[in-house]
């Protein structure tokens, strides 16, 4: 019984640092895409992966919860905004509009620290390639 306790005490100290340690985790189709960290943004400029368009949502899971996302687009023009909507306490949707464009790059940041997320869609593309 000893040994119960401490393996759950573990496991939520586990989960409570996963929880506090965790980024922002975007999700289209189901695939999951990590953001880079503002600071070397640069660096990934220009390494594309192409996915594929039959999608409703970009999908932003946010684990701090306690902690608001401001989510804003980049590189888009003043007719190209974006609706973000609060489904749950750590889920953030945006619209996703085909055909509109091919490339999709958003700002997320939380407190003082912010990602990049870019999603470059191909509508001849499976999910990875």
């Amino acid at each position: 019984m000893k040994k119960r306790k401490v393996r759950i005490l573990v496991a939520i100290i586990l989960m409570g640092i996963v929880v506090y340690v965790s980024p922002p985790i975007m999700f289209v189709k189901g695939a999951p895409i990590l953001g880079n960290k503002c600071s070397s943004y640069k660096e990934k400029i220009g390494k594309k992966i192409y996915y594929a368009t039959d999608f409703e949502n970009f999908y932003i899971l946010n684990l701090k919860f306690w902690e608001k996302l401001e989510i804003e687009r980049l590189f888009a023009n003043e007719n190209h905004s974006i609706d973000v909507e609060k489904k749950l306490p750590v889920l953030y949707t945006i619209k996703h509009i085909p055909n509109e464009n091919d490339s999709y790059s958003f700002r997320v940041k939380r407190m003082t620290s912010c990602w990049y997320f870019d999603y470059y869609a191909n509508p001849n593309s499976p999910i990875w390639r």
